[in-house]
């Protein structure tokens, strides 16, 4: 009994003070919450027991979560990491990453799952998608032609270019620049290139 007591504390203290939120689901009832899952959504872990998890899930997500869950259960083989938005308790909206994998709750068939806030990464993977949508929209319809060449090599041209060469973007891709360049200039440039 004492090695039992002394086992289950352990347990107990790995699961508390785990920086991941971790729950336990029930025919999509919350069994279980630890007190990570506090800070991802600022409610108390023990106002979730009882509840459907699909409530805290953010409305636009919830077809795609509740699809998911469903097919675990009936024990089709996915991928366990997936990502999707909550509604924290103030209304914000978060990204979170979730693992599950199917156990035996009390005897009774459940999910456990692991959840982290993926929040700021989520953001600025859009912010960086946003800048590159930016700048591409900038050399795709620059008036000047603009051009990347390694080694001597042609790894990007922007539209301009290919209007000038009078040859389709792809065509030109992976060909020497030097194809491009009247002989008589071949040696003024690779002297720039030199220097």
């Amino acid at each position: 009994d004492e090695s039992l007591r002394k086992s289950e504390e352990r347990y107990r203290e790995v699961v508390d003070n785990a920086a991941e939120g971790i729950i336990v689901m029930q025919d999509k009832r919350l069994v279980f919450a630890n007190a990570a899952v506090e800070t991802i959504t600022g409610d108390r872990h023990e106002n979730f027991i009882g509840k459907d998890f699909i409530s805290f899930i953010h409305p636009d997500d919830r077809e795609t979560v509740i699809d998911r869950i469903t097919r675990r259960m009936r024990g089709e083989v996915m991928d366990p990491r997936f990502e999707f938005r909550i509604v924290k308790i103030t209304g914000q909206a978060i990204w979170v990453q979730i693992i599950g994998v199917r156990i035996q709750w009390d005897g009774v068939p459940s999910t456990l799952y692991f959840l982290s806030d993926i929040d700021k990464r989520k953001r600025a993977e859009e912010a960086l998608r946003h800048s590159e949508e930016r700048h591409r929209l900038l050399v795709d319809h620059a008036s000047e032609g603009i051009l990347i060449s390694q080694a001597g090599i042609l790894r990007f041209v922007n539209p301009r270019i290919a209007a000038l060469a009078g040859r389709d973007a792809a065509d030109l891709l992976g060909q020497p620049l030097l194809r491009f360049i009247h002989t008589e200039d071949h040696a003024v440039l690779i002297e720039r290139f030199r220097k």
